[in-house]
């Protein structure tokens, strides 16, 4: 994980993808192509990305640069993560 996030940093294009990335990948809870942490919890976080992305404006296949990511979430009002952290990750973060 800690390589891509450093290609991301210094600039290299990063595809938004429909399920698991390459972070996501390196979950010991990933088997196959579900997220077998608890039951549900695959659904829950595809429901979260499609949330998410639908909230940044990036589509499936698109390619973004990491600082306009972190633009778009340095942005994002409080209030919103607020009801996105109790809504979807019970008051927690990962």
């Amino acid at each position: 994980m800690e390589n891509v996030m450093r290609r991301a940093t210094e600039g290299e294009e990063i595809e938004v993808v429909e399920g698991n990335d390459d972070i996501c990948r390196a979950s010991p809870t990933l088997q196959g192509e579900k997220c077998v942490a608890k039951s549900g919890m695959d659904a829950e976080i595809r429901r979260m990305d499609a949330e998410t992305a639908a909230y940044l404006g990036d589509e499936v296949g698109s390619k973004v640069l990491w600082e306009e990511i972190k633009a778009k979430v340095m942005e994002t009002p409080k209030e919103w993560l607020a009801v996105f952290c109790e809504q979807r990750l019970g008051g927690r973060l990962p």
